[in-house]
């Protein structure tokens, strides 16, 4: 059971894209740095939209959290409830536009590419100009390896 402090999450519109075909759209190097501009401009919104909610949070938690504390407690509810539905929007946009969200807080981008017979993933973290790492398909932002080291 949910108190009113603990915002339930958002729920989400299950994408069947990749789970229902099996087949993940690849990309070519220039393909995605194509996205960049649209992709970075929804990750920035993302990262305020996660802020904002977390302000909303911190404040909720200020005054209580308990129902009924009022209208700034119902406001404070609401408020959050709003930023994560479009933290959850816009991390579907993304993954609509071929990329994958794999770190919220660090703004993270991934976009699955041929490379050397496997697929791999270009990797972009926001505030990048473009693409410069990648990574293999089961390694993370820990193993980023830069593009000049990307099998053909």
């Amino acid at each position: 059971m949910y108190l009113a402090a603990e915002v339930r999450p958002p729920r989400r519109k299950r994408t069947a894209r990749r789970r229902m075909t099996g087949v993940v759209r690849t990309f070519r190097l220039e393909e995605a740095n194509a996205l960049l501009p649209r992709v970075s401009a929804l990750v920035q919104k993302m990262l305020a939209a996660r802020r904002e909610a977390a302000v909303a949070r911190l404040e909720l938690h200020a005054v209580g959290g308990h129902w009924p504390q009022g209208v700034r407690t119902a406001h404070l509810v609401h408020q959050v409830r709003e930023y994560e539905a479009l933290v959850v929007a816009l991390i579907e946009e993304i993954h609509g536009l071929g990329g994958t969200v794999k770190d919220l807080d660090l703004g993270l981008v991934d976009f699955p590419a041929h490379a050397g017979g496997e697929i791999v993933n270009l990797c972009w973290k926001v505030g990048e100009p473009e693409i410069a790492y990648w990574h293999r398909w089961d390694e993370g932002f820990a193993w980023r390896k830069p593009l000049t080291d990307l099998p053909d």
